[in-house]
């Protein structure tokens, strides 16, 4: 089976660190080497404005940012992945 989107949901993370925001971008950057992720849409759901702008910023540093999107409810994440879908679909007819 091929993935073709990504759902994390960082509402139950109580706090957002230099350590584990570097840790996440280690990683993030680590399977981006092992894999061709860049057309993989990814929603971080956040749980409140602050924790999403910091995700914000940790989603610029890794490979692929304009694939990411920060949401803020399951019900976004699922929206923003049927756009990310329709988006690459009408892409994939126009080449």
């Amino acid at each position: 089976a091929e993935v073709e989107h990504n759902t994390v949901n960082f509402c139950d993370v109580e706090e957002i660190t230099s350590a584990n925001t570097r840790t996440i971008t280690q990683s993030s950057q680590g399977v981006h080497r092992n894999l061709d992720l860049q057309h993989i849409g990814v929603a971080l759901i956040a749980r409140d404005h602050y924790q999403g702008h910091l995700l914000r910023i940790t989603a610029d540093m890794t490979p692929n940012p304009h694939t990411k999107r920060v949401v803020h409810s399951m019900g976004d994440a699922l929206e923003y992945i049927r756009e990310w879908r329709d988006s690459l679909n009408s892409h994939n007819q126009l080449a």
